[in-house]
């Protein structure tokens, strides 16, 4: 029998820096995470929705940055994130940040596997979400929406 995939959210908190090692337009290839858990949690098909914090010259703001269908798993153990999920090329999605509205009130209306929500705002959105969030189908369906109005860069 196959396992239903599942969707979740996690907060992509070095964004920048693993940008500034792959280029402007092609950042996040491979997300590497610390998590085990949450990588042995995760399987192939599963969508992973990668939220940042941005600030810029007017506010701070909450972006989605990719829909990350995972393809592939691997592990270095050489690495300080050893724990690499490869997106799926024909079924992930990268989003374009330019223009992106600020999602946070989005963020607050979801209502993860567990039955909360995020009980916080702001730059504290990202704290709570340092532990990745199991979505209900709800959201997962939440997010779809928002992003089928994002421009995408892959």
């Amino acid at each position: 029998m196959d396992r239903a995939s599942n969707s979740w959210l996690v907060y992509w908190r070095d964004f920048f820096y693993d940008r500034s090692k792959t280029g402007p337009k092609v950042y996040g290839i491979i997300y590497h995470t610390r998590v085990r858990w949450f990588y042995e949690s995760v399987a192939r098909d599963d969508d992973i929705w990668l939220v940042i914090n941005r600030e810029d010259r007017i506010r701070k703001a909450w972006h989605l940055a990719m829909r990350l269908r995972v393809g592939k798993k691997r592990v270095d153990h050489r690495n300080y994130r050893p724990y690499r999920l490869v997106p799926d090329p024909a079924s992930s999605e990268i989003f374009c940040l330019d223009h992106q509205p600020d999602m946070e009130p989005l963020l607050r209306r979801l209502r993860f596997r567990s039955g909360r929500t995020l009980k916080v705002s702001g730059r504290f959105i990202g704290r709570a979400l340092q532990t990745p969030r199991w979505l209900s189908e709800d959201d997962a369906l939440r997010l779809v929406r928002w992003s089928s109005n994002l421009s995408t860069l892959w």
